[in-house]
């Protein structure tokens, strides 16, 4: 049993690296709104950044984001359930604190989309495989699932992410809501393919 729960930490460990990095060295360089909390950041960051030159980091949007969904989702899904979450959720913001100063955005959009989404993918596969969500659009996923049944989580995560995207088009332009929906297509192929 212990060796189980091990085993389930370190994919978690894994995935929220994956995520994170994804995130922070890909798409958030490259001005990619895929959804999301961490896309909510993204765009938080550029206002306040171009109106009170004041910088909005994606971990303290993940924190602020997810206490509240974190203390509703407590009471539905239960203890087990929310014990897990909360600890990668908090390892989520770290990573993402990790990460904030490593880039690998190149000028070229498309593959920082293509490998955003990616590793982005990847993580979330990992983390929803271990039953567990880095909270954001992820456990709103996980606590619509007990009312809009009949489609994955995967696919919950998409719809939610796309409002998210539109946003951003309206800050960023509509081309980076294209890089955006690329990102976002990526990543949802990825985390069915993970699950």
């Amino acid at each position: 049993m212990e060796n189980k729960r091990l085993e389930s930490w370190g994919l978690i460990i894994i995935g929220v690296t994956s995520l994170a990095f994804g995130i922070q060295c890909f798409l958030e360089p490259a001005n990619i709104v895929a959804g999301g909390i961490t896309g909510i950041g993204i765009v938080l960051n550029e206002i306040t950044m171009s109106r009170f030159s004041i910088p909005t980091p994606l971990w303290l949007v993940n924190i602020a984001f997810n206490l509240p969904l974190i203390f509703l989702a407590w009471k539905i899904k239960g203890r087990s359930f929310m014990v897990k979450t909360i600890g990668t959720s908090l390892l989520f913001s770290v990573m993402l604190l990790l990460f904030q100063e490593i880039s690998f955005y190149t000028q070229d959009t498309i593959l920082s989309a293509v490998y955003g989404g990616g590793f982005m993918g990847l993580g979330l596969g990992l983390v929803i495989g271990q039953g567990s969500t880095t909270g954001g659009v992820d456990l709103i996923a996980f606590l619509m699932d007990r009312v809009w049944k009949g489609s994955s989580i995967s696919v919950k995560i998409l719809v939610m992410d796309a409002l998210v995207i539109f946003w951003g088009m309206a800050v960023f332009g509509g081309s980076q809501g294209i890089y955006a929906l690329v990102a976002v297509v990526v990543c949802e192929i990825c985390t069915r393919n993970i699950l």
